[in-house]
């Protein structure tokens, strides 16, 4: 560990590492360098890149990870993987009966020879009298959704590095499914998967997680948030915490002005 500046861009100047040094020329002045190198062939920035590109996971309303369906990939090639979601699924108390795939083949372009392939996921449900019923990926809930992506990348151990970015954490899953999720990366996680998720509900606080874990986010009048880690509070657990933070002790908290809102109803 040292204080040598690897790289730093100003309106005068650009420092840059020494293995593309002599590339400082060709970058453009809004181009990120991460971009810029993996493009140029440096190996530490390809793997890097490839982690920011394949290993991080967004989830969440209004993002694509949960419209791409050709995610479950797995489910349809490995039968075993299959079986071990839909168990999962059924211990987790979603009374699905079978996750029907198919797999098609479009044209890329219209009149052309070249295919692409694409995944259909369905559910089935038993219904009252025995009779099976089907609710396509789309329609299902985005709590439903979440779950099930992280069920598969769960069980699968060969997405072994891969980081969760959940935003709302607590608004698509039932408090129970939030709980036993943090237990999975905390008690039981043996494959290096790691969670970073907001929240707002602080019942989390009661759960079994270090007080190294969680961050305050305190935004201030000018929309510029700040973090700030409960370990550094010096407290010895989380449990400990939640009542203060409630009271605004910690700040990061939404302060509603009572009268304010009367008086506008009124």
């Amino acid at each position: 560990m040292n204080d040598n500046i690897i790289f730093n861009r100003t309106v005068d100047d650009i420092i840059m590492p020494s293995s593309i040094k002599g590339l400082k020329g060709a970058l453009r002045a809004n181009q990120p360098l991460l971009f810029f190198a993996q493009s140029n062939n440096v190996p530490e920035a390809k793997e890097s890149y490839e982690w920011f590109a394949q290993d991080i996971l967004i989830l969440g309303l209004g993002h694509n990870v949960l419209c791409n369906q050709e995610l479950f990939k797995p489910l349809y090639k490995n039968p075993d993987l299959k079986e071990k979601v839909l168990y999962f699924l059924k211990a987790a108390d979603f009374h699905i009966k079978d996750i029907k795939i198919q797999e098609s083949f479009i044209p890329i372009q219209e009149n052309n020879q070249n295919l692409e392939s694409r995944l259909l996921l369905q559910f089935e449900y038993e219904g009252k009298e025995e009779e099976n019923f089907v609710i396509n990926y789309e329609i299902e809930s985005i709590g439903m959704r979440i779950f099930l992506l992280l069920a598969m990348m769960i069980l699968d151990n060969h997405h072994n590095s891969k980081l969760f970015l959940i935003d709302d954490f607590d608004c698509f899953l039932h408090s129970k499914l939030v709980n036993i999720l943090l237990r999975i990366f905390n008690e039981w996680n043996d494959i290096g998967m790691q969670l970073i998720a907001t929240i707002h509900n602080t019942d989390i606080l009661d759960t079994s997680i270090r007080t190294d874990q969680v961050w305050f986010v305190d935004k201030s009048y000018y929309n510029v948030s700040t973090l700030d880690s409960v370990f550094d509070y010096n407290e010895l657990s989380v449990e400990g915490i939640k009542k203060s933070y409630q009271d605004g002790l910690y700040g990061a908290i939404q302060i509603i002005n009572d009268s304010m809102i009367k008086d506008i109803l009124l």
